[in-house]
């Protein structure tokens, strides 16, 4: 086939597309609704859909379960574009909880938070008229919901609903349930259990159900890493647009493959969108462990044996770590292995696929870049040499990226630095503040709506995105750095296991940053003696405009929602 002469802009040519298969470039299948996209892969109601610690949730109890809670709703008033707030972690009951809301039209609004900013959150929308938490919600928190609110009844749900308990718990997942019961967890008169809440679904003989899907359907928070947490909408549109091009539309031929979700709750986008949906509208089994600790993810991919996992950086140090993972453990099991959530270094990269390597992993490492404004992954890097490149990888098929003027709506080209923007599938419909929206959902004058990111980055003729960081630090008197790419040049000495840039007010010149360095060590040295050594490494191997103004040892990298808290260095070291 003849290759297409490139016009310069990426928007036009979208030439990551020659990547993918032609086959995948037509028309696929429309859905209304996520139920339906999932029950396309799942028809034989005997087979198992969800793995809840080793209790199998059938196909048609999976839909049976979705259909009384609907109906549940329904019996308890609930209406189309109306909401629910739900403090859950992702039980089964929480993905069955969305595809009700799907099927009543209204939204399920996902906080696990102080009780204070649970209490705003009902009371900052007047549609919500429904509060559901575990059942080991502390009795005061319960009461200054029904004191601080116009909430009624709270629909209280035990971690253990869909738990076979004629089997024994594992005991560290069974420890870390019991944690969550200590204190005052007494029963409210006014708490409604969950089985309680699906009886009354019987008085509902049948209802309208929704056939709109553009309206919300889930809001979730963004992970507050650049600012305040922002709440923002998904609807089925949008998670419809995601899924589709994850899952490609693949055959089956017989074993369904295991798909692990750990420990991250459902207030991050990516985690509805991602590591639930996507997998079960993909044909395979989602096994749920939300009641692990982070220390034990060791043992529960080997207890699980998974294909795919959604992973984070955090969840990779605690295998790469591990002492109990044996040298021989073979991870030939996973068919897809990728983790995401920040840009990571190449030293840190090389790490993992080290780690990969020693056991058995045959797949190709896989990164990518995305936001929880664009529902998700925008782009996914494939393989080292895609990796290893510094790229974030290719646009997923159904989605546009090119790079704008941060100023204007107009398209830069090949290797031109500016504002990474998205369209196509998966974007919001907005935040719950609508000015903010506006500042971030545009029409370009291409007659599309854009996703402004608020990123630097530039793209290349081969289609691959490069993601140069928020906008990078604006140095005395006229230079841009970026603190990915210092990062990585000051790994490369040798005693340095993390490096943390962090962006602090040039106190000399108004308006200007200076970059500050935070190192990890990468084993226990004298700290004057490393930071001397990495003051002359910086020396030697960045511009003058890159040179940490200060150098500090901490112990370890600060997370915060999974992913380096910058933030937090800033204000503990008065940085701003």
């Amino acid at each position: 086939m003849e290759e297409k002469k490139l016009t310069g802009y990426p928007s036009i040519d979208k030439p990551w597309l020659k990547y993918y298969p032609q086959e995948l470039l037509g028309k696929r299948p429309n859905f209304d609704k996520i139920a339906d996209r999932i029950k396309m892969v799942w028809q034989n109601p005997d087979e198992t859909m969800i793995n809840y610690y080793d209790t199998a949730i059938t196909v048609g109890d999976f839909f049976n379960r979705v259909n009384q809670a609907a109906k549940s709703l329904v019996a308890m008033g609930v209406k189309k574009g109306d909401a629910i707030v739900a403090s859950l972690e992702c039980v089964p009951e929480y993905v069955e909880l969305l595809l009700a809301c799907e099927m009543v039209g209204c939204c399920i609004k996902n906080i696990i938070d102080d009780i204070e900013n649970t209490v705003h959150l009902i009371n900052s929308d007047e549609t919500v008229c429904l509060y559901i938490a575990p059942e080991y919600i502390k009795h005061t928190d319960a009461e200054q919901i029904y004191s601080n609110t116009k909430i009624k009844n709270i629909i209280t749900i035990d971690p253990l609903f869909s738990y076979d308990k004629s089997r024994e718990l594992r005991s560290n997942i069974a420890e870390v349930i019991k944690s969550k019961y200590q204190g005052d967890n007494r029963h409210n008169a006014n708490n409604i259990s969950w089985d309680e809440f699906l009886e009354r679904g019987n008085a509902v003989a049948s209802f309208d159900v929704n056939n709109e899907k553009n309206i919300r359907l889930f809001s979730a928070f963004t992970s507050g890493s650049t600012g305040e947490p922002k709440e923002l909408m998904h609807s089925t549109k949008s998670v419809l647009g995601m899924i589709g091009q994850l899952s490609m539309m693949p055959c089956f031929s017989g074993e369904r493959e295991l798909w692990l979700h750990t420990v991250i709750p459902p207030v991050i986008v990516s985690v509805v969108t991602a590591a639930m949906c996507y997998p079960l509208a993909d044909g395979k089994v989602l096994a749920l462990d939300p009641y692990c600790k982070i220390e034990d993810l060791d043992l529960e991919m080997m207890h699980y044996k998974p294909s795919g996992w959604a992973l984070v950086p955090q969840f990779v140090n605690v295998l790469i770590e591990s002492e109990r993972i044996p040298e021989e453990y073979d991870m030939s099991h996973f068919k897809m292995f990728g983790f995401g959530a920040e840009p990571l270094s190449k030293k840190y990269i090389e790490k993992v696929q080290k780690f990969l390597d020693a056991h058995n992993c045959n797949v190709p490492l896989s990164l990518g870049y995305g936001q929880s404004e664009g529902g998700s992954g925008f782009t996914v890097a494939y393989g080292k040499e895609m990796i290893m490149s510094g790229s974030s990888g290719m646009p997923y098929v159904d989605t546009v990226i090119s790079i704008f003027d941060p100023n204007t709506t107009n398209e830069l080209k090949y290797y031109e630095v500016g504002e990474i923007c998205k369209s196509g599938a998966g974007i919001m419909i907005g935040y719950s503040d609508e000015k903010l929206t506006d500042d971030v959902l545009k029409i370009h004058p291409d007659g599309k709506l854009w996703l402004h990111t608020g990123d630097t980055g530039f793209m290349t003729p081969e289609g691959l995105l490069f993601v140069l960081g928020r906008k990078g630090l604006s140095v005395y008197p006229d230079k841009t750095v970026y603190p990915l790419a210092i990062e990585n040049k000051l790994l490369t000495h040798p005693g340095i296991k993390d490096a943390i840039i962090v962006s602090g007010k040039d106190r000399e010149h108004s308006g200007f940053d200076v970059p500050y360095l935070f190192v990890v060590a990468e084993n226990e040295q004298n700290q004057d003696e490393l930071i001397a050594g990495v003051i002359a490494h910086a020396e030697t191997v960045l511009s003058p405009e890159e040179q940490p103004k200060e150098v500090f040892v901490i112990d370890k990298k600060p997370i915060s929602h999974f992913k380096t808290d910058r933030r937090f260095l800033q204000k503990e070291y008065g940085l701003i």
